[in-house]
């Protein structure tokens, strides 16, 4: 049984761990075939893993990538019940996630901002609304 103490303030938590388990038992033969086949199996899977990613793959067309949809939905409550729940509908999700980022960088230019912030801290609830296609539902 573990033990792990985590201090905030002045408030001291303790986290009681039990059945930590850090490997598997082997037999000494077994640790012997590991630790020789091992770097082997691992030399053969970075050779398999160049060759493959060496075949080129057919890109997609502009198409069928704006034909792509991202959504997020998000549940949030509080302690005298009440609850909101919003849908997030974007485009597909790295070229969104690439135009919030060039988007937040030209708002961060215009006007700079210090702190570790969210987005939504540093740029407002509407920020996710400038990447073009995205929209938020209320449910």
């Amino acid at each position: 049984m573990g033990r792990i103490e985590a201090y905030t303030g002045n408030d001291i938590w303790t986290i009681v761990v039990i059945n930590i388990v850090a490997g598997v038992p082997r037999s000494r033969a077994a640790a012997a075939l590991i630790r020789i086949a091992g770097p082997l199996l691992g030399k053969f899977l970075a050779w398999k893993a160049a060759r493959a990613s060496n075949t080129a793959e057919p890109t997609p067309s502009a198409a069928a990538i704006a034909a792509l949809h991202s959504r997020v939905w998000a549940d949030a409550g509080n302690t005298t019940g009440k609850r909101v729940a919003r849908v997030l509908e974007t485009g597909e999700g790295y070229r969104a996630a690439t135009v919030a980022a060039v988007r937040a960088l030209e708002l961060q230019l215009q006007q700079p901002r210090t702190g570790a912030l969210a987005p939504v801290q540093a740029f407002g609830a509407s920020f996710a609304l400038l990447v073009p296609g995205t929209r938020i539902q209320e449910l």
